[in-house]
């Protein structure tokens, strides 16, 4: 799925092919993947299909383009990097807190790599609230300084 997300991104760098799109675009596009690469990219198990690129950090890239992905990208490290300071900048203690929320974050961040944790309610949720409560957090850090 990483081989056609990536030929879904090349085809439509500015807009990708719309969100939601990837199940219906995926075997087209491994098709052409295999093809440039000459190698077969076949899914273990024969009788599945992918519906997510199985990266979430893929996933905007393909379905909404370049600078989408990029904006995406840039505002999980932009609040990972806030929180982060949060978490050091708390009048010389450590903000339990935000503490909490990077784990939370980092652990969602690191099964985003080769999974879709934002994509499935029951951990885009958590996720979610956890990644809202953070710029809360961080703003409020941030009004004291």
């Amino acid at each position: 799925p990483w081989a056609a997300a990536v030929r879904m991104a090349r085809d439509r760098p500015l807009t990708g092919y719309s969100p939601g799109t990837f199940q219906a675009e995926y075997v087209a596009h491994r098709l052409e993947a295999e093809i440039a690469s000459r190698r077969r990219l076949a899914n273990p198990l024969v009788t599945s299909n992918y519906s997510e690129a199985h990266c979430d950090y893929l996933q905007p890239f393909a379905e909404a383009g370049i600078p989408a992905g990029l904006l995406v990208l840039a505002s999980a490290a932009l609040l990972v990097a806030g929180i982060g300071r949060r978490a050091r900048s708390a009048g010389g203690f450590v903000d339990a807190e935000a503490v909490i929320l990077l784990a939370l974050l980092a652990a969602g961040a690191t099964a985003a790599l080769t999974w879709f944790p934002f994509q499935r309610p029951i951990t885009s949720v958590p996720l979610l609230l956890a990644a809202g409560r953070g710029w809360r957090v961080w703003r409020d850090g941030s009004e004291g300084a």
